[in-house]
């Protein structure tokens, strides 16, 4: 699984359409057992290639299923996640961030229960702050 999966993220976005991209992340956060080692890999997976493609199409569509993850990973995994997604920002260059917590909490704040909610909603407000982002731009 290991070795296809690598291929599948080394041929994005050439080969390995965002459509598949979303559907295959799908399926392995919701469809394999909750604390499966293969998850974590899977998400860190693509936050490293989120990293090597920054600044173009290919990385803002899959930035947006990385962080569409956060209403469905399980909550084992959530922390785990949501320090890639904090990785993610603070290695993006700076006019870049506010787009990204904005688009990060549009997500948050709509579609999943109210302990993930709580957790992401605390998270986010420390990242906020961590980034120096003002309430008025936000």
């Amino acid at each position: 699984m290991i070795n296809i999966q690598n291929n599948f993220f080394q041929h994005y976005p050439e080969l390995t359409s965002v459509e598949s991209l979303a559907e295959n992340t799908t399926t392995v956060v919701t469809k394999f057992p909750p604390t499966s080692p293969l998850i974590a890999h899977w998400l860190k997976s693509i936050a490293e290639k989120i990293k090597s493609i920054q600044l173009t199409k290919s990385a803002t569509y899959i930035t947006i299923i990385l962080f569409q993850m956060v209403t469905i990973v399980n909550l084992y995994f959530l922390n785990f996640l949501l320090r890639l997604i904090e990785e993610i920002i603070h290695s993006s260059p700076k006019k870049f961030q506010l787009l990204l917590c904005k688009l990060l909490f549009k997500i948050i704040s709509t579609n999943f229960d109210y302990t993930r909610k709580e957790t992401c909603i605390k998270w986010y407000l420390h990242l906020v702050h961590d980034l120096g982002l003002r309430h008025e731009k936000l």
